[in-house]
């Protein structure tokens, strides 16, 4: 299995306690009605960050929910909100890479990612993996970041600033690889990506903690102040760029059956 480079947008997310799911939890109940999950269904939430999904996934449909991240900071954090939401008997979290799966053939009745696969440059080798891991007859579905509009922008330097990801796909290429995955039922609808209905979701509380969190980052660490400055000087472009790159931008949920 090809091997991807750890993106160091990961790091800065983990430390401010942050992971971020476009189309928050209206997102996630599509996932859940598209891909059929209800109380008896085993779930792998593949990327799980600080546990939000896979939490959600246990207290509002009561099914058993395993979460996987590369990320040991983020399992930690995922672990510690399972014991405050009161779903610590129905949720685990492992550390793993979703590039090779620590799981036996035909396990889940669902695998689920949000703003994982995206980020990730061999999709079609990590989707053989959902594949491989989802019983025969479960789903895979997607909630991922996906162009809206045709001839979509190419700043490659500003799109990974805005949202830590090298290359957007289009619907039809998400599509695309699902079907390569002999997926049957094909279900996806995509929507316009709104950064105040992110902003809702997070909720204002959380959002200053992590923004006092990265202030704190930027005083203290050498490496995230680095970080920063580079995505800082990535966005110091034209407007109009960025905002030709909204318009275009949005996300897909994106569900199969094997």
């Amino acid at each position: 299995m090809i091997m991807e480079p750890y993106n160091p947008y990961f790091d800065l997310l983990s430390e401010i306690g942050m992971t971020r799911h476009p189309g928050g939890s209206k997102a996630t109940d599509e996932l859940i009605k598209k891909c059929n999950i209800k109380k008896s269904s085993l779930v792998l939430d593949v990327g799980c960050g600080i546990g939000k999904t896979s939490c959600y996934l246990a207290k509002k449909c009561g099914c058993k929910v395993i979460g996987i991240d590369i990320s040991k900071i983020m399992i930690e954090k995922a672990k510690e909100r399972s014991k405050k939401e009161g779903v610590i008997d129905l949720v685990d979290f492992f550390l793993a890479d979703a590039q090779k799966l620590p799981f036996n053939d035909d396990q889940f009745d669902s695998v689920i990612s949000e703003s994982v696969t995206s980020f990730m440059e061999h999709k079609d080798s990590i989707l053989n993996e959902y594949c491989r891991v989802t019983k025969l007859g479960g789903y895979v579905g997607l909630n991922e970041a996906s162009w809206i509009k045709e001839n979509p922008p190419t700043e490659s330097n500003i799109l990974f600033t805005i949202t830590g990801i090298n290359k957007i796909l289009t619907s039809k290429e998400w599509t695309k690889l699902l079907i390569n995955e002999r997926l049957n039922d094909l279900n996806f609808n995509t929507y316009k990506f709104k950064m105040l209905n992110q902003i809702v979701d997070i909720g204002l509380i959380n959002l200053f903690k992590s923004m006092f969190k990265l202030f704190n980052l930027y005083i203290t660490s050498s490496y995230y102040r680095d970080l920063l400055n580079l995505m800082a000087r990535d966005l110091a472009i034209d407007f109009s760029i960025l905002k030709n790159i909204f318009e275009c931008l949005g996300y897909g949920i994106f569900v199969g059956r094997k």
